[in-house]
């Protein structure tokens, strides 16, 4: 029977996971964007008819062509024929901003999952997963001009995930706890965040001293090469000491290097965290939010009340690495009742 209306949410989600650069991200849980989808009679296309929720005052387009609509119009085009023939059925969407822009947390990718979720589920479609990611790298690219999906994948699909281009492939995790933070309010935007990592290598070639400039060049590609390794390595175990070791290195590590001058707080929250047993403290994604991993939730909630103690009315997120990804709710009401206690954003 077909259904006349859905409501998805896509979680909150890591990406640029310990030393990897736009392929390995993970999915986080109780923050994130929902879209509803209802069929319509009215015209034979998919429309974004509205944009609401608590952060939707911060979308430079609240109409028309923002990466929800880009996502659910390539499935649309898609699948439409397929599934809708000659019947005269349309989609209207309703985004439900409920995760604030430019923050590190996977906010597009939020907005784009929880529109392909709810899309595919209102008209039924079998779709394999290269076609999913493909359709989510369509959203992500117009909204941040790039179209790496170590943000759209994990949201979409849950758990760890390494990604290349339309393939991913899911890692084991252990039992991990996240602590998230952000500080100031301070947005930092994706695309200027990636000029600065691409001015910091920029200028690592420009070292007058051939010598040290083969160095520094080297030192990073060797910290990156080990480190992935590990990386893997220690999810594969369970290790979770050594992914939270992996994680937290800063000697060598380029994206740390380029960016944290800009994060006046880096050093003492990463102090805070490692102080209170809660390791891996890293930027999330482009920033400007903070991250570290905890081995158990009451660990990352203590920590999180040591970090508020230092940064009081900062806004933060204790949640588990979820391995459900994007889900289809019943109520977005009873949905954020549920998630509330986890995350200040929806009360700050």
């Amino acid at each position: 029977m077909q259904q006349e209306r859905v409501i998805a949410f896509a979680p909150a989600s890591v990406g640029n996971f310990g030393p990897f650069f736009d392929v390995m991200g993970f999915c986080l849980d109780h923050l994130g964007d929902y879209v509803e989808a209802k069929l319509t009679r009215d015209h034979n296309d998919v429309r974004l008819t509205e944009v609401i929720g608590p952060y939707a005052h911060e979308l430079k387009n609240l109409n028309g062509n923002n990466c929800a609509f880009i996502v659910a119009k390539w499935l649309w085009e898609h699948y439409d024929r397929l599934v809708f023939g000659e019947k005269g059925l349309g989609i209207d969407l309703v985004l439900h901003k409920s995760m604030p822009t430019e923050t590190g947390l996977g906010s597009s990718a939020a907005s784009c999952v929880a529109a392909a979720k709810a899309v595919i589920e209102l008209m039924g479609i079998k779709i394999g997963e290269s076609e999913i990611i493909e359709a989510l790298l369509t959203g992500e690219r117009d909204s941040t001009s790039h179209s790496y999906g170590d943000n759209v994948v994990p949201s979409f699909f849950g758990g760890v995930c390494l990604v290349e281009d339309d393939d991913r492939i899911e890692l084991p995790c252990p039992p991990l706890f996240v602590t998230a933070i952000l500080p100031d309010g301070k947005k930092m935007e994706t695309g200027k965040q990636r000029e600065v990592v691409g001015s910091f290598v920029d200028d690592l070639t420009k070292t007058p001293n051939r010598d040290d400039r083969i160095k520094d060049i080297l030192g990073y590609i060797r910290f990156q090469s080990l480190n992935a390794g590990r990386l893997v390595n220690a999810l594969h175990g369970d290790d979770i000491e050594t992914v939270q070791h992996v994680v937290s290195l800063n000697q060598h590590n380029l994206l740390n290097d380029a960016r944290t001058k800009d994060l006046s707080y880096f050093s003492e929250i990463r102090k805070t965290f490692i102080e209170n047993g809660c390791g891996g403290c890293a930027i999330s994604g482009s920033g400007p939010a903070l991250f570290g991993i905890s081995s158990d939730i009451s660990q990352a909630r203590q920590v999180k009340e040591k970090l508020l103690e230092k940064f009081p009315g900062a806004a933060w997120l204790v949640s588990n690495i979820s391995k459900e990804g994007a889900v289809i709710v019943n109520s977005i009401e009873e949905h954020m009742e549920k998630h509330a206690e986890f995350h200040s954003f929806w009360s700050t």
